[in-house]
């Protein structure tokens, strides 16, 4: 049995795609890294393995049922899952129905598997807090990695469910993946949420058009969330066009290296700005949410300056406009490092790894396969595999393929990148060609 690593979103999950491959390939263990869509029309061919998986919403249940039917292992690693709304986390974030199925669920910390307890086919035993590669990469970077920030002030806009993109309605987005009814009580929550997005999203909008109006000589670096749509703010990018860029392209992590001062909505961010130890405001006046129903559980205050009126935070950027170096230091809450280990296992450890500790459990409880003449020949047959199905791509719908980005040539490139043999042209070409590393 070796082990086939998949990923979705390529930006986001470099660091654990390096890290992991690097540390199989140091424990001389096979194993295989490509899209997840791009495994499941192979999973037939496939020997038996053991499959990480990164999402375990209802969506993906054909694929653990497939997975499944061909005697495979599987796994979900929900890396980037930091937190989430209670009432999502067992209703949306991880289905019952794919929980049933999965043979061990990898979560980041003990706050996720509290939340956990609360799904009705709850099994203590195959569920395994581990950390998050993400968090252990920033912690890694020393100062100089950090790079100098071009911009005095960064918005991260996190309204999707009342500015949408594709202008699709969130109520029927979250039908689609609960998969069942709503009732009266979470149409209600749902209709609130849309309506405290709705207001968060003028109040930022407002926000911004006031900092340029006051501080003209700013430089403001707006991440729009991929699920929202960027159009309202690239308005005001044309609007302030010597002050603010607008970007929704690049990781987390180029994001806050750009900038000097974050602030956002409760952001989940807050914990990525606490690893790099990057001042970050939630900016959150009660008005946008008087019930509290973005995470109610306060993580995202718990783990930054939480700044209820518009003065508070007028305050803190004079201090950004008033020094030469631009640099500013926020205190911090104090239980912000208890929060963190609790979403995040060992953030306040400099040793710990969560790869090392995943791969070590996964050897003891799996025993996959250890590298030989005859798994590199099923590894080369895996990635023939791979390429044949985009071959079958391409011919199926050429214009959609070459036209619509989805040859991603970008993409290919940073995963050859990621590849633990650089020194090997076969493995950098072989990735590139059939996105698909092999350790």
């Amino acid at each position: 049995m070796f082990v086939v690593i998949t990923y979705e979103i390529l930006n986001r999950e470099a660091p654990f795609i390096s890290a992991l491959t690097s540390q199989f390939k140091r424990d001389g263990i096979s194993a295989i890294v490509l899209h997840q869509q791009h495994l499941v029309p192979i999973l037939r061919f496939l020997p038996k393995c053991f499959i990480i998986f990164k999402s375990a919403d209802h969506g993906r249940l054909p694929w653990y049922k497939l997975a499944k039917k061909y005697l495979h292992t599987v796994s979900c690693f929900d890396s980037e899952g930091l937190f989430v709304h209670p009432k999502d986390f067992t209703k949306v974030r991880i289905s019952s129905d794919v929980y049933e199925l999965l043979d061990i669920y990898f979560i980041c910390g003990v706050y996720q598997k509290g939340l956990l307890t609360n799904a009705p086919s709850f099994d203590a035993s195959k569920s395994l807090v581990v950390g998050s590669p993400s968090i252990d990469f920033l912690k890694s970077l020393n100062i100089f990695e950090r790079g100098v920030p071009k911009f005095d002030i960064g918005i991260l806009t996190g309204f999707g469910g009342y500015n949408h993109r594709g202008g699709h309605d969130y109520r029927l987005l979250v039908q689609s993946i609960k998969n069942t009814p709503f009732t009266k009580q979470e149409l209600s929550d749902i209709n609130e949420y849309i309506d405290t997005a709705r207001r968060a999203l003028f109040e930022y909008v407002d926000l911004v058009s006031n900092i340029c109006k006051k501080y003209s000589q700013l430089k403001i670096l707006i991440r729009v969330h991929p699920s929202e749509c960027p159009k309202r703010w690239k308005c005001l990018e044309e609007q302030f066009p010597q002050q603010i860029s607008v970007d929704s392209t690049g990781t987390i992590f180029e994001f806050l290296n750009k900038t000097n001062l974050i602030v956002s909505f409760k952001s989940t961010v807050s914990l990525e700005a606490l690893a790099l130890k990057k001042p970050i405001i939630s900016y959150a006046p009660s008005s946008i949410d008087p019930n509290n129903i973005f995470y109610p559980n306060n993580e995202p205050s718990n783990l930054s300056l939480l700044v209820t009126e518009r003065s508070d935070l007028f305050s803190y950027i004079d201090a950004i406009v008033s020094n030469e170096y631009k640099t500013i230091s926020l205190p911090t809450p104090p239980s912000a490092l208890q929060t963190a280990d609790s979403i995040c296992e060992g953030f306040s450890s400099c040793t710990y790894s969560s790869v090392t500790y995943l791969v070590s459990y996964i050897t003891e409880h799996f025993q996959p396969s250890r590298l030989s003449i005859i798994n590199r020949i099923l590894l080369c047959y895996i990635s023939v595999l791979c390429f044949f199905s985009h071959v079958f791509l391409i011919v199926r719908r050429p214009k959609s393929y070459l036209l619509y980005g989805r040859s991603k040539i970008g993409s290919r490139l940073k995963l050859a990148g990621l590849s633990p043999d650089k020194s090997n042209p076969f493995s950098l070409i072989l990735a590139f060609v059939t996105r698909t590393i092999i350790t």
